[in-house]
């Protein structure tokens, strides 16, 4: 259980993660690498801001060389990438597409974090078109926030994950 001081920095952290995961998402089907500029425009200094840390943007495909391996990903076919400093560690978004329905790649997204030292806080489904959940390991000090979307333009299946991890 995180403790409050904890909490209130996991919720700094995240909604700033979400924020960008969620301008990542929605500007990567109409741009080339919206996350560039981003980083070094305005929504990169409200991120910063908000976290005290600073973006670090993944090129072409790649994922972070520091991402936490104990992390169960269900694809390597990275969208988009980004990790941040925080106060006590560091924070990762990795979105990645995933073969199969939504219904295949939710379950295999959970099943995967049935591995190891994880325990689920939440798993639910928003309507017809999302999958959200939630996973903590205090062993790893690490919570992974996770949303499971179809792309409308792909059709393909998104799968986002919010990672943060206390470093200290």
């Amino acid at each position: 259980m995180l403790r409050p001081a904890s909490a209130r920095r996991f919720l700094k952290t995240t909604t700033a993660s979400v924020i960008a995961a969620t301008l990542a998402f929605t500007l990567t089907a109409c741009f080339g690498n919206p996350l560039e500029k981003i980083a070094s425009g305005s929504v990169g200094k409200i991120v910063e801001q908000a976290t005290g840390g600073q973006l670090e943007v993944g090129s072409d495909g790649s994922m972070p060389k520091d991402f936490p391996a104990e992390v169960p990903l269900v694809s390597t076919d990275v969208v988009t990438s980004f990790s941040m400093k925080v106060e006590d560690g560091k924070a990762w978004t990795i979105g990645v597409r995933a073969a199969g329905s939504l219904d295949q790649v939710s379950d295999q997204v959970q099943a995967s974090f049935e591995q190891g030292d994880w325990e689920e806080a939440s798993w639910g489904t928003l309507g017809d078109e999302m999958v959200t959940g939630m996973f903590t390991s205090e062993v790893n000090k690490t919570n992974v926030i996770i949303s499971i979307m179809i792309d409308d333009d792909s059709g393909k299946v998104l799968v986002s994950y919010v990672v943060n991890k206390n470093l200290e």
